[in-house]
């Protein structure tokens, strides 16, 4: 399903006459075999980022014995990829310098199709999809109201009320 969305999603750019990218297309044609990959390594004990590294790494491995991959593309796709973890993290100052960063528009279009094709992400498409168009400051303050939240909710238990 995932692939089927990547190329009518690609379809759709073309006709409107917009860049496209064959690392894209590659990244979701390997995506099923990186994501299968990078559970079994995660159920091991791996670190999640390491996880999903050595599993592009892997799966471009295996695929390059059938199809001549550039590092060029190989190199985005291992960048997007990775870039969905990165994704799930919305706190913190780095959640909002990730929309500056210059794999963001794919990563976060990888998103929004893996969701398309099914995949529960927990909503993350949308909250992207939202902060993207707040103005900088704005971003900084709502990561910084979510790590609040979070800091206050854990201390809150180790230290005593007043009431």
């Amino acid at each position: 399903v995932l692939l089927q969305k990547a190329m009518s999603n690609t379809d759709q750019r073309l006709v409107k006459s917009k860049p496209v990218t064959p690392a894209f297309i590659l990244a979701a044609m390997l995506w099923p075999e990186v994501s299968r990959l990078s559970k079994i390594r995660r159920d091991r004990g791996e670190a999640p980022m390491a996880a999903i590294h050595a599993a592009g790494q892997q799966a471009v491995s295996s695929a390059v014995k059938s199809v001549a991959i550039p590092r060029r593309f190989s190199q985005a796709m291992r960048e997007i990829w990775e870039f969905q973890l990165r994704l799930e993290r919305r706190t913190g100052r780095k959640a909002a310098e990730l929309v500056d960063h210059r794999r963001f528009r794919a990563a976060y279009d990888f998103l929004l199709l893996r969701e398309q094709a099914g995949e529960d992400t927990g909503g993350l498409g949308t909250w992207w999809t939202e902060f993207q168009i707040l103005a900088p400051d704005e971003r900084l303050q709502r990561v910084s109201n979510q790590s609040g939240r979070r800091g206050r909710s854990s201390s809150s238990k180790s230290a005593p009320s007043d009431t």
